[in-house]
């Protein structure tokens, strides 16, 4: 799982970076280029958000199975 969490943050850093650096050079006006960075960064965050709540809850499925599986070896 680490690989994967490695590899999800590399790829949004990534899609951040290139997002920001095709905003300002971009030929607009400063307000513009800021306002359409800001929404580019919410939805990365919200994806990126999506992406960590669902991680976790596969991480507390797994340990809630692992738990299961110990008591049911511990009663046995």
């Amino acid at each position: 799982m680490d690989e994967n969490v490695k590899l999800v943050a590399g790829f949004i850093v990534g899609a951040m970076a290139g997002a920001a650096a095709g905003l300002l050079l971009a030929p607009e006006a400063g307000d513009k280029t800021r306002k359409k960075l800001a929404k580019e960064a919410e939805g990365y965050r919200d994806k990126a958000m999506s992406s960590f709540n669902g991680k976790l809850d596969e991480l507390a499925s797994s340990t809630k199975d692992l738990v299961d599986t110990a008591k049911k070896s511990i009663k046995s």
